[in-house]
């Protein structure tokens, strides 16, 4: 739509999308970023008794529900930025915005619309160089696993094998 507006320079509605658009990507960050930490108590190990194991299941939902709203949110991102024809329309909005055309308001829609792109963009990046670093770390670790294997079975089979000679 917002292509369209710019197209037959229908201000006053290009002005109500961008609003919503920058409504959207608020939402779509809201999804994407972590839940706040548990306040103290609040997870029920306390010491007035509080139920361990409805505590738990209450951490293993709340962790599945951010795990599914990243997933949602990157879902949504993907299909925004990534495609091959993504429906980003910020560099748009941004060529077609004249000093005469719109008002203050629009100006600080599409302002508050590039800084909340900017802002998810780079929040996931540091999240997906978090999860490579851990994956990384995990990789390493296994290696550190299988080279320690496989010098305890070479040690193995050098025992057994000059056991044998004597």
């Amino acid at each position: 739509a917002a292509s369209d507006f710019i197209g037959e320079k229908k201000w006053a509605p290009l002005e109500h999308a961008v609003a919503l658009l920058r409504e959207m990507y608020h939402a779509l960050a809201a999804l994407a970023a972590p839940p706040p930490p548990i306040a103290a108590g609040e997870d029920g190990d306390d010491d007035a008794g509080g139920d361990a194991d409805g505590a738990a299941l209450a951490r293993r939902a709340r962790d599945k529900a951010e795990e599914m709203g990243v997933l949602l949110s990157l879902g949504l991102m993907q299909q925004l930025w990534f495609e091959k024809e993504p429906s980003d329309r910020l560099p748009q909005l941004v060529r077609a915005w004249a000093p005469g055309n719109h008002s203050r308001r629009y100006l600080g829609d599409l302002l508050d619309l590039a800084h909340g792109v900017a802002k998810l963009l780079d929040a996931t990046a540091r999240r997906v160089d978090g999860a490579i670093r851990e994956a990384d770390e995990r990789a390493d670790a296994l290696d550190d696993d299988a080279r320690a294997e496989r010098e305890k079975a070479t040690r193995l089979a050098a025992e057994a094998g000059g056991g044998s000679d004597a």
